[in-house]
C-alpha cells in the first residue's frame, strides 16, 4: 500500500464531472489530479492558451503548476479545485488556469535568475556581503539550454538592504541595474 504524500486526497465517487481545462496563463503548466494516496498524477502539459478534456468524478482534487517552477497556480481561481457534479448539464465544464497574484519580491526574484547566467555573476552586482550570500545559498545552477527557476531569495534580499539610493550608488551591470529599478 502506498503512503499518503498529502492531506489533498481523493475520496471514493461515482458522480461523474466532465471538465475542459483552460490554460490562460502565458506559461506551460502541468495538470494533476490527486489520487486516493494523496501522490500526484501528471495528466499532462498545457501550453498558452491550450485546452485539454478531463472525465473526473466529483470531489477528486487537480492541482495545476508552473512546468518550469513548479509554482503553483489556479484553478477555478482556487488552489485545489474539487469538481462538482451537475445532472442533466450535456457540455463540459470550463475550468480556468490562471496565475495568482504574486508578490513583487517574487517577480523580482524570478527576473534576476532568468538573467544570471552564471552563479559567480551574483559577486558581481557589487551588493553588501551579506546579501551575495544570501542570494548565492537560494541560487539554483541551471544549464544554459534550460529556463532559469523562479526560486531565489534574490529580490527579497534586495528590497530588504537596498534603499532608493543605494541603486545608483552601486554600480551594477547597466542590464541588471534596469531589472532592479523595475522591480521596485
Amino acid at each position: 500500500m502506498a503512503r499518503v504524500m498529502s492531506s489533498i486526497r481523493s475520496g471514493p465517487s461515482r458522480r461523474s464531472c466532465f471538465l475542459r481545462f483552460v490554460n490562460k496563463t502565458g506559461r506551460c503548466v502541468s495538470v494533476i489530479w490527486m489520487d486516493y494516496f494523496g501522490q500526484e498524477q501528471s495528466y499532462g502539459s498545457l501550453n498558452p492558451q491550450q485546452r485539454c478534456n478531463i472525465n473526473t468524478y466529483e470531489g477528486h482534487p487537480w492541482i495545476c503548476q508552473d512546468s518550469v517552477s513548479k509554482k503553483r497556480l489556479l484553478v477555478n481561481n482556487e488552489d485545489v479545485f474539487y469538481p462538482r457534479h451537475h445532472p442533466g448539464i450535456l457540455y463540459r465544464e470550463e475550468v480556468a488556469i490562471t496565475i495568482p497574484v504574486f508578490e513583487l519580491q517574487e517577480l523580482c526574484a524570478e527576473t534576476i535568475n532568468k538573467n544570471l547566467s552564471h552563479k559567480e555573476d551574483i559577486r558581481a552586482l557589487n551588493l553588501p556581503r551579506k546579501l551575495q550570500d544570501m542570494v548565492l545559498e537560494s541560487y539554483q545552477i541551471v544549464s544554459s539550454d534550460s529556463v532559469f527557476p523562479l526560486r531565489v531569495l534574490g529580490a527579497k534580499a534586495i528590497n530588504e538592504h537596498l534603499s532608493e539610493n543605494d541603486i545608483d550608488d552601486i554600480r551594477l551591470h547597466p542590464r541588471l541595474q534596469r531589472i532592479v529599478l523595475e522591480c521596485r
